[in-house]
């Protein structure tokens, strides 16, 4: 029962911060791949996203301040697989480099790289479509 325990409450824990993770890792693709040309975006498109992300970034702050409840001890008395478990789930909460916390700043400081890449993924898009059109019109260099 203890064990499960322990995976019931610090899995949650290590799911939550593996998919803060891999979100993170998926928006540093979308930054590269913006700022060596290779994304682009509508205008129209980039301004949903970005008010999505706004929205985000409003609620990773006032979660903020929530955070520090899980990086506290589970009390789950004396016994040493209960010390255990409370441990375990204090460090998953904020004690690792994988923990909710380190995942909840990662995504925090990623937001505001997403948006400017956004920016520039429409800078692209811009550029390719005046590409397109000059090729149309025979008005390219």
């Amino acid at each position: 029962m203890a064990e499960g325990m322990q995976g019931g409450i610090a899995g949650a824990m290590g799911a939550a911060a593996a998919g803060a993770g891999a979100t993170a890792a998926g928006m540093g693709e979308v930054v590269a791949a913006a700022e060596a040309g290779r994304f682009s975006i509508s205008p129209q498109a980039a301004d949903q996203l970005i008010g999505a992300l706004q929205n985000l970034q409003d609620g990773l702050m006032g979660q903020r301040r929530n955070l520090g409840l899980t990086a506290q001890e589970t009390p789950l008395g004396t016994s040493p697989i209960g010390l255990a478990i409370g441990h375990k789930n204090a460090r998953m909460g904020a004690g690792d480099p994988d923990s909710l916390q380190a995942r909840h700043a990662e995504l925090e400081a990623m937001v505001p790289q997403l948006i400017e890449a956004l920016q520039k993924a429409t800078a692209n898009y811009r550029a390719s479509d005046e590409d397109g059109a000059a090729g149309i019109t025979g008005t390219r260099g």
